[in-house]
């Protein structure tokens, strides 16, 4: 989903809020929380988001120049190609470098219905869903060997994550399948948010708690 809040600008009496988790882990669900309790959010912007981060990084410029001006939430750091896929949740530390004061949201879920998901995400770019790419990017046929690299992927990440921001408050996990999920959200980020608008946004959800993934 690309954010149609043109014209928008960042809130200066809000914080910035990075929602590192991976794509499909409820991230378009967390961006319409924000957005419709009137927080200027960007969720993926077909790509274009994670490519901007990880072009001003190159060019050693603020890693969301270009959306920090406009925005307070960012999440879905996912841009793929034809050959190439860059999860720009990767860029938690440069993130943390350029926004001190920024809130950071780890949302996770089950690594086995997070796989399951991926698996069955129908976006296509460039004639190729998501595990199609992987494989590509692998040079396998296998399935199996592509889901393996996702799941050795995440749990290195996770690993690095918890290390780098061990005592720091201004992080936080949060499992999808957490009924008070909004509620910690908002605590969290010291925003606050209207949780009865958290609702799903996509046909692709966790029926039991309504958590687009």
């Amino acid at each position: 989903m690309i954010n149609t809040l043109l014209g928008s600008r960042a809130r200066k009496d809000y914080p910035y809020v990075l929602v590192i988790g991976f794509n499909k882990t409820g991230t378009t669900s967390i961006h319409k929380l924000f957005e419709d309790n009137g927080i200027p959010s960007i969720h993926w912007d077909n790509g274009n988001l994670a490519r901007t981060c990880l072009i001003n990084t190159l060019k050693g410029n603020r890693v969301l120049k270009g959306y920090d001006n406009k925005y307070n939430v960012f999440s879905d750091f996912m841009y793929r190609t034809g050959n190439f896929l860059f999860e720009g949740n990767s860029l938690f530390r440069q993130m943390n470098i350029d926004y001190p004061e920024a809130y950071f949201i780890y949302n996770t879920r089950n690594i086995d219905d997070w796989v399951k998901s991926r698996v069955n995400h129908t976006g296509i770019v460039n004639g190729l869903n998501l595990l199609q790419l992987q494989k590509r990017i692998l040079s396998t046929t296998s399935n199996t060997q592509a889901i393996e690299y996702w799941k050795r992927a995440r749990t290195q990440f996770e690993g690095e994550l918890k290390e780098y921001f061990a005592n720091n408050n201004r992080f936080i996990e949060i499992d999808i399948s957490d009924p008070c999920f909004p509620e910690k959200i908002s605590s969290h980020t010291k925003i606050p948010l209207n949780v009865n608008l958290w609702k799903n946004h996509s046909a692709s959800i966790i029926e039991r708690n309504n958590i687009v993934i």
